[in-house]
């Protein structure tokens, strides 16, 4: 599937492994450029440079200046920066850069944290439930 992201540019947080390492894989197979963060400098490594050929940087989200930190290694290698995917616990306060503004001054940050995430809205009428829709289709 080709969802048009060939030369676009990507931070992702949590990426030296499990699902941020997805993220990241599946924006590179799609030929993004990809510049990732992990808390473990061997990780990020091995993820970043041996797995991905992706731009690496060991941080913690924790750190409130880690976001400004991979944005500024993302543009630094791309010259450019089209999207970012958080894919750490939560980081409200610890990655403010990272943060996207929703009308109205709302502040909203992407997490794959799901013991945070509240409950999402019910499907609408015409959701499809086929097997394959969505989650929720498949637990129907």
């Amino acid at each position: 599937m080709d969802l048009g992201l060939a030369g676009q540019s990507f931070v992702v947080t949590g990426a030296s492994r499990g699902l941020g390492l997805a993220a990241a894989q599946a924006l590179v197979d799609e030929g993004a450029h990809v510049a990732l963060s992990g808390r473990d400098p061997g990780s990020v490594r091995a993820a970043a440079a041996d797995r991905l050929g992706a731009v690496g940087l060991a941080a913690d989200q924790a750190d409130p200046d880690s976001g400004a930190r991979l944005v500024a290694a993302a543009l630094e290698a791309y010259g450019r920066l089209d999207g970012a995917l958080t894919s750490v616990g939560d980081t409200r306060s610890a990655a403010p850069s990272l943060s996207t503004t929703r009308r109205g001054g709302a502040r909203s940050t992407a997490s794959s944290s799901a013991r945070r995430a509240p409950a999402g809205p019910p499907s609408p009428p015409n959701h499809r439930r086929a097997a394959r829709c969505c989650s929720s289709c498949r637990t129907a």
